[in-house]
């Protein structure tokens, strides 16, 4: 199997095809619809990138990718690509969110499957 890829989100119908696309193009997925999840798949399942929902029902996906950040058993070149449902401003497809003084890629819903496998790579 290919990298291992933790899909975060909360909307179970776009995770669900999200994953089953993922799949087929060879990954391994896992899926979380929360935040609390989300953190403890990061850390006991060791996921080589991570798609994280940036509005999810317990606290906001910046959030969990900070508690992820501050576990002992966290990877420092962990791969987190941001979406997001709101409409992202000007240039979006150059969005970042700033967690922790990192960067890391927003793109917005609905996903470009194809904008999305150029990322993972």
């Amino acid at each position: 199997m290919g990298k291992k890829i933790l899909i975060v989100d909360d909307d179970e119908t776009m995770s669900r095809l999200l994953a089953n696309q993922l799949k087929e193009e060879g990954y391994s997925v896992i899926t979380a619809n929360n935040g609390t999840n989300a953190i403890d798949y990061a850390i006991s399942k060791k996921p080589d990138i991570i798609i994280m929902d940036i509005m999810l029902p317990d606290m906001q996906g910046s959030d969990a990718v900070k508690h992820m950040q501050n576990s002992a058993d966290a990877p420092d070149d962990l791969k987190i690509i941001f979406l997001s449902g709101v409409v992202l401003q000007d240039n979006e497809y150059n969005q970042t969110v700033q967690v922790g003084g990192k960067y890391y890629p927003a793109i917005p819903k609905p996903i470009d499957l194809d904008r999305l496998l150029k990322m993972l790579l």
